[in-house]
């Protein structure tokens, strides 16, 4: 990279501005549009990994089976990161699960199994969650 960048200055100073015009993205005359001249913020916007992320209403995690299957879907959509709503749990907490699956959720406190949210955590992103915070049953705070 750094030849590159010595390359590019050594051409500026030489005489032959248009490469070095493109690379920092100016216009060399008042015959180029906005549309020719490459832009350097592009590269600052464009994302550095994906991630797939999805949502799912389950109407319950509360019987037996629920989770399994929808950790298969996780699996099957090859999503990172899954937002659930109605799990149906009660109180809040964190979970690993099969094969390094974590799980976060929120809950009722009153042994209630109504509402309910969670985010299920793919095995390759689980470490990622430095913090999490039940608000209530409907929302859960999570930062990484």
């Amino acid at each position: 990279m750094l030849a590159t960048e010595t390359t590019t200055r050594e051409r500026a100073t030489n005489g032959a501005g248009c490469e070095a015009d493109q690379a920092t993205g100016l216009m060399k005359d008042g015959d180029q549009s906005r549309n020719d001249v490459p832009s350097p913020i592009v590269e600052l916007l464009t994302p550095k990994r994906w991630i797939r992320v999805g949502c799912w209403t389950v109407r319950t995690l509360y019987q037996t089976g629920k989770l399994a299957q929808v950790v298969s879907e996780l699996n099957r959509y090859n999503l990172t990161l899954m937002g659930v709503t109605e799990a149906r749990w009660t109180d809040s907490g964190k979970q690993k699960v099969s094969f390094g699956i974590v799980i976060i959720w929120s809950a009722r406190t009153d042994n209630d199994h109504r509402e309910g949210v969670a985010v299920i955590i793919s095995k390759s992103k689980a470490n990622t969650v430095l913090q999490w915070k039940p608000v209530n049953e409907r929302l859960l705070c999570t930062s990484g």
